[in-house]
């Protein structure tokens, strides 16, 4: 009897030694298993993360050589490409040449500013009122009292007024006439061409009131239009 009560407890010892062993290699085939499951996953995130890192160093590459290569190419545009030139400013329209005779009264020689302005508070403004004012010796001798000056000096700015009507005849260039001894527009218009070239010749050699005489042809034209000129200064 207690044979078989030993037979049967080695038999129970051995079944739980071989369940136990069967147990141990159940659990460790399915960890190993488990443990396979794991370490795949994890080697795709690695794999995953890596692929990401590579990506990201290739675009950082990527754009810090373009962004010289840029800056290089938009100074090479900046220097290539002219500049737009500034639109010119509309120049300012000449103003209008005042008519023969009509020049400021200024432009006399010999009269300037201060007498100007005592010329003008008479009413005197013009190159035409002054010969107008100034025609006659009573005119004359009344303007140069108002201005506190000899009247023969009055006379000589009428006489450049009056020649003044004609056109080109202006500044030193009447007083070149006057210091000829052609004193109006009617003695222009008795002068010869020629005559009258070598007489302001002369003169102009011996003051420079000018740089060039005008020529026998610019003269001729003068003398024309002192023929057709009203007389009025009469002598």
């Amino acid at each position: 009897m207690s044979y078989l009560i030993q037979q049967l407890w080695l038999c129970l010892v051995i079944a739980a030694a071989l369940g136990a062993i069967f147990g141990w290699w159940l659990k460790s085939l399915f960890s190993k298993d488990d443990d396979q499951i794991i370490e795949k996953e994890w080697r795709d995130k690695y794999e995953r993360l890596e692929n990401e890192r590579d990506s990201l160093q290739r675009e950082l590459a990527s754009s810090s050589s373009e962004a010289p290569a840029m800056k290089v190419v938009k100074e090479a545009e900046s220097v290539l490409k002219p500049e737009p030139e500034p639109e010119p400013e509309p120049e300012p329209e000449p103003e209008p040449e005042p008519e023969p005779g009509h020049y400021d009264v200024e432009e006399v020689e010999g009269i300037g500013e201060v007498y100007g302005k005592l010329l003008r508070e008479m009413g005197i403004t013009t190159t035409q009122e002054l010969v107008e004012n100034c025609f006659d010796m009573d005119g004359q001798i009344k303007v140069a009292e108002k201005v506190g000056i000899e009247d023969f000096v009055v006379y000589k700015w009428a006489s450049m007024c009056d020649l003044m009507r004609v056109s080109g005849v202006r500044g030193r260039l009447a007083e070149l006439f006057v210091y000829a001894r052609i004193d109006t527009t009617q003695d222009l218009a008795n002068q010869n061409s020629q005559r009258l070239y070598e007489l302001l010749e002369t003169s102009n050699q011996e003051k420079s009131f000018v740089q060039n005489v005008p020529n026998t042809a610019a003269l001729e034209k003068m003398i024309n239009q002192a023929k057709d000129l009203e007389v009025i200064i009469k002598k």
